[in-house]
């Protein structure tokens, strides 16, 4: 076989190997002179999810946690509604307002809301609890998770902090290994 044909096949099985891209919104707890920050990043994956409420109008202000949701919508913001959401049991904080902190309105409870037009960029969003501590949440637990049908959005306690994705050895490893240790083979014996 030709050495072109080797690297050719080599840089294919190389790229089916690739881990597909993990997209996820995280929310990270910080507490500062005094004040509690809740902040939000990352990409959402909502390929295939219909708009069963459409866009709705951006109104006032208004930000806050409690009873299973969380909302940081800025004013005047347009936004996207979803009815996808699968909501965790034990995330339960005292009801609290705060101010949203980000550009992007991104609010989760049973439905989700992200920018009007949304197509994956970075969301950045935030809430800021003045003069109100972790405590006074009264959270217990380490992570909560809001899953979508292709991704999720998790909310890190006071002091958690998302650690490095796994990366998943694709199914598919042992075979293209021997694959391609035949070709090695097939290759010799030719030369």
């Amino acid at each position: 076989m030709p050495r072109s044909c080797t690297a050719a096949l080599a840089a294919l099985a190389a790229l089916s190997l690739a881990p597909a891209a993990q997209a996820a919104v995280t929310g990270v707890f910080s507490e500062s002179g005094g004040d509690l920050l809740l902040e939000f990043s990352g990409t959402l994956d909502l390929t295939g999810i219909a708009l069963p409420r459409g866009t709705q109008a951006g109104g006032a202000a208004e930000a806050s946690v409690g009873n299973g949701e969380v909302v940081s919508r800025p004013a005047g913001v347009n936004y996207d509604l979803y009815l996808v959401l699968t909501v965790p049991t034990d995330f339960t904080p005292v009801f609290t307002s705060g101010v949203p902190t980000g550009p992007d309105p991104l609010a989760f409870v049973n439905s989700l809301s992200v920018p009007e037009g949304y197509a994956g960029e970075e969301i950045e969003a935030g809430i800021l609890f003045a003069g109100t501590t972790y405590a006074d949440l009264g959270l217990t637990g380490t992570s909560w998770v809001w899953t979508l049908p292709n991704d999720s959005i998790t909310i890190y306690a006071l002091g958690e902090e998302p650690g490095p994705a796994a990366v998943p050895v694709p199914a598919a490893l042992p075979l293209t290994l021997a694959g391609l240790a035949a070709l090695g083979l097939a290759g010799r014996r030719r030369g």
